[in-house]
């Protein structure tokens, strides 16, 4: 199993001891409030003299102490350090799973300790230089994952804002999964951050409203490839009969970056009916096609059963998705006649062959 630090170095006597005695002081109870000031300044000298011995330490003790009065107060100065988040968002020592799991824990324990995190990033009450980009979308990405829907809304809106493009669409991703505002994502899809816009409409899967449906069609009309491709993704979550359509003209567009798309799509939906166009897909002039292609006949090769299934942010069971007006499956890869869903010119004209 492992621990909070894969592969930890072996923690320093003293400090382990001392961090130990700490804790155990907090636990007798009765102590003045100057006390419990001189104990929290303890441990955070121990934490700024050894660091490295310090985190392996604490999580031994934060897996022993569980709900003592000194776990709390050890819980609440290291989840505050730059370093235990620097450290934790490390990929050379923490996979995504390892790390959220980490963090719902405490979570389970500290239920403001989203909150808290939310103001150690730029622009919060506690703004931390150190914390880099990559620190920043990965403290996002836990985030998305351990809090509840809408108070964090307040809190990191402002990130979208961010001068760091990775920042700022990371941040739209996570407030597009909570906003119920239209007026919100109207604005959001106007910015010229083509990444910023794909994770807002990311933010729509598996939405039911009609609100939703509306702005992911609208989105179709894009001039970004994955902006347009991630709303085809949510169309089909809601069983649109469109979709494999509007696949089809995709693969054949000059651009490679739109072939790449309509490629990885299928390969995502991995219905019988795009077998033949991702094998075709194989003698694509673009190498990074190809290799996409590669990949999504991959899914075919699975059984149907354990073939990956698309993860819904559902609603609740007795909302009904709208049904598309007056529109049928495309019977060819010619642009569907409906007058309630042109096809963007744009799509149209760089689907043309040679």
């Amino acid at each position: 199993m492992s621990t909070l630090f894969s592969s930890p170095p072996t923690p320093d006597e003293d400090v382990g001891t001392a961090l130990k005695q700490i804790l155990d002081e907090f636990n007798a109870g009765g102590l003045a409030p100057a006390r419990v000031r001189v104990l929290s300044g303890r441990l955070r000298d121990l934490e700024s003299r050894d660091t490295k011995a310090f985190f392996p330490a604490a999580e031994s003790l934060l897996r022993s102490e569980a709900g003592s009065p000194g776990w709390r107060h050890l819980c609440a100065m290291v989840t505050k350090s730059a370093g235990f988040w620097c450290m934790l968002c490390d990929p050379q020592q923490f996979t995504r799973d390892e790390r959220i799991e980490i963090c719902t824990r405490l979570m389970e324990s500290d239920g403001r300790l989203d909150i808290e995190l939310a103001h150690q990033l730029p622009g919060g009450h506690n703004e931390n230089g150190e914390l880099d980009t990559e620190v920043v979308v990965s403290l996002l990405d836990i985030l998305d994952r351990i809090s509840p829907r809408e108070r964090l809304i307040p809190v990191l809106q402002h990130l979208t804002r961010h001068p760091q493009p990775r920042i700022a669409s990371r941040a739209a991703l996570l407030l597009g999964r909570r906003v119920r505002n239209g007026q919100w994502v109207e604005k959001q899809l106007t910015q010229p951050d083509q990444r910023l816009r794909a994770n807002v409409v990311e933010g729509l899967w598996g939405m039911r409203s009609a609100s939703a449906r509306a702005t992911l069609e609208e989105c179709l009309h894009d001039t970004n490839n994955r902006v347009v491709g991630n709303a085809l993704w949510g169309l089909h979550l809601l069983g649109d009969p469109r979709v494999p359509g509007f696949l089809r003209r995709m693969i054949r567009n000059e651009q490679a970056d739109w072939r790449r798309s309509a490629v990885w799509l299928m390969g995502r939906i991995a219905s019988p009916e795009f077998e033949i166009n991702l094998r075709e897909a194989l003698a694509d002039p673009d190498a990074g096609v190809q290799e996409a292609a590669r990949r999504a006949l991959s899914a075919y090769e699975k059984p149907e059963e354990v073939r990956p299934k698309p993860e819904l942010i559902a609603p609740p069971a007795e909302q009904k998705v709208p049904a598309p007006k007056s529109v049928e499956a495309p019977k060819s890869v010619e642009a569907p006649k409906s007058s309630e869903y042109d096809v963007p010119e744009f799509l149209r004209r760089l689907a043309e062959k040679p």
